[in-house]
């Protein structure tokens, strides 16, 4: 079964092969009416030489008129397409350059520029201008990657394997390395050129936040103080060691709880007088 990708490339054929075939069928029933009509009409001579001639350039003016006509009709439809994708083309162009936070760069199926949104510069610290037409392993791939990358993109663009989103490592212009999620899509040009577009988010606060959580657990866990965190239901959702020391109950046995646990009468009040006051 034909994709619809096929059809629309043989659509043109198909569309110039039925006009030559109307051509050649309305050419040859023109020539063998006409000339049999022309001799029934005009039985002298110099008379059916006459029509013969006009009905010659008649049928020459009219062809000629037809086809024009096919041209110009097609000629339409093809600049009326090229022009949706044109305007398609731009409309994307100009949500890449409003998306702050999302860095967007254009390559051709060898690693070549040819987008570079302002996002990007902000991340990676080069110009649009700067960097036009050279290739991304010279600008933003660790040198130690750069052949690996290389052959995974290659054979990606074949459709020989996958590169699934994630997290990678890129350097900027300054030489510095930065966390960044990215992830990739290749599209066919109007030339039917394969292009890659690649979408990058920096994760440098992300890291920042969860190394930020990494040490509030540490200081959390290894406190001296017996700290309790519920949430915004007043639902128990942590404690540490040593409150769990300090009160004498275990952490099961307070998690998804609310601190009304402690009025169950299992300790005494000036117990937890004393403990709130440790």
């Amino acid at each position: 079964m034909q994709t619809q990708t096929e059809k629309n490339s043989s659509s043109p054929f198909h569309t110039a092969l039925r006009v030559a075939l109307a051509y050649f069928i309305v050419s040859i029933l023109w020539i063998g009416l006409s000339d049999r009509i022309l001799e029934i009409l005009f039985v002298e001579q110099k008379n059916l030489s006459w029509a013969q001639t006009w009905k010659g350039w008649f049928f020459v003016v009219t062809t000629a008129l037809a086809l024009f006509l096919v041209l110009l009709r097609n000629g339409l439809i093809m600049e009326k397409a090229f022009q949706k994708t044109k305007e398609n083309e731009l409309r994307f162009r100009s949500l890449f350059e409003k998306i702050p936070s999302v860095a967007v760069q254009g390559y051709t199926s060898g690693g070549e520029v040819i987008y570079w949104n302002k996002a990007s510069s902000r991340l990676y610290g080069y110009d649009a201008s700067e960097v036009e037409g050279c290739l991304i392993e010279d600008l933003i791939l660790p040198l130690n990657q750069r052949e690996e990358e290389k052959k995974s993109m290659n054979a990606w663009i074949r459709g020989e394997a996958t590169i699934p989103a994630g997290e990678v490592i890129r350097i900027r212009k300054d030489g510095s390395p930065i966390s960044v999620y990215s992830a990739r899509v290749k599209i066919e040009s109007l030339e039917k050129k394969v292009e890659v577009y690649i979408l990058d988010i920096d994760l440098t606060a992300l890291k920042r936040a969860e190394e930020q959580l990494r040490l509030a657990e540490v200081v959390f866990d290894c406190s001296a103080d017996g700290v309790i965190v519920t949430d915004a239901d007043n639902v128990i959702v942590s404690v540490n060691d040593s409150f769990c020391r300090i009160s004498g109950y275990l952490r099961d046995d307070l998690l998804g709880k609310t601190p009304n646990v402690f009025s169950s009468g299992r300790h005494t009040y000036s117990y937890f007088a004393q403990m709130w006051k440790e």
